[in-house]
């Protein structure tokens, strides 16, 4: 029997046995992604669901200079290093991330993990993306 819960997941429903989590362009809506991603891994231990997570890469947002993927709506915005970091100290272990509709969204994932990546490895993210406006080509005489 499948049940679908359309309602704010919190512990209220951490009890609730679930095989799969997913959370389709919310990751983006949310403040402070850090507490909401380890409060979701600390909950549902009833069972160890596999997560799915779909953002839009920003990464891609450069690429294409699609600025008007930048919404006020958006808190945060990602790319897979950043995203790989960010569930990395979590606590998930990502297996998989990839990109869909074109590139424009990243597709992650994700199970809980026991091991949190250190906080010295922002400076990995951090060097991602400039290396990614570095080669940006609208961005080549502007940036260098």
């Amino acid at each position: 029997m499948i049940r679908i819960v359309s309602h704010y997941y919190s512990h209220r429903y951490s009890d609730v046995p679930a095989d799969i989590i997913c959370c389709r362009h919310v990751l983006e809506h949310i403040q402070d992604p850090l507490s909401f991603l380890r409060g979701l891994v600390g909950s549902n231990k009833a069972r160890d669901p596999v997560y799915f997570f779909e953002v839009p890469d920003f990464s891609w947002s450069l690429l294409e200079s699609a600025f008007w993927d930048v919404y006020h709506e958006h808190c945060t915005y990602f790319s897979s290093t950043s995203l790989r970091f960010l569930f990395s100290v979590s606590g998930f272990r990502v297996l998989q991330i990839r990109n869909g509709f074109y590139g424009q969204y990243l597709l992650l994932e994700l199970e809980r993990y026991a091991s949190f990546v250190t906080p010295g490895s922002c400076i990995v993210v951090f060097d991602g993306l400039m290396r990614i406006l570095a080669d940006a080509p609208n961005c080549k005489s502007e940036w260098a």
